[in-house]
């Protein structure tokens, strides 16, 4: 498998992950505030579509050849992203609003986003330089912007296991 399909098909496997997770909620749990501080399931599941929401437009725009190795910001993006002991802020424009999410809803635009994505990725060339710009990383490649949407949903994903353990049943 060659670089460009690793990164498709691990963007793949991780955000069946989260769908998976997601979709362990009971309705009435995915709007309940699980802890102090905390989003909820649905807030967080609308904060990871908002991120991903313009992507097929992002990966499709305007690109320049790469002048580097095509995914030399990967490390960088791991670094940040993959340290849970620190809380990252959330840009403004990928705030969840402050309402009652769908739980069924949420996961069918969800899966239909993340097919978007699969679909138009998988014929461009990956290593091209887009117009996204991660701040003080820099400009993502088509293959590190789909890398950096993997590993932000991971992310996420840990955190809806999170909220789900004050969910779980207690052992008596």
């Amino acid at each position: 498998m060659n670089p460009s399909q690793k990164i498709i098909s691990d963007f793949e496997k991780i955000t069946r992950e989260f769908c998976e997770v997601l979709s362990s909620f009971a309705q009435e749990q995915f709007n309940e505030i699980p802890f102090e501080g905390s989003w909820t399931a649905g807030k967080v599941g609308r904060h990871v579509y908002k991120a991903l929401v313009r992507m097929p437009a992002t990966l499709q725009g305007p690109v320049k050849e790469v002048e580097r190795v095509p995914d030399e910001l990967v490390e960088p993006i791991n670094k940040i992203f993959l340290d849970y002991s620190i809380q990252l802020k959330s840009p403004d424009f990928i705030v969840p609003e402050d309402k009652e999410y769908d739980r069924q809803e949420m996961l069918t635009v969800f899966q239909d986003k993340i097919k978007e994505i699969i679909d138009t990725a998988r014929p461009l060339d990956l290593t091209a330089t887009t117009g996204f710009e991660l701040p003080t990383i820099g400009h993502l490649t088509r293959m590190e912007l789909i890398y950096f949407a993997g590993i932000h949903t991971q992310r996420h994903t840990r955190q809806l296991k999170k909220i789900m353990g004050h969910f779980a049943p207690t052992a008596s």
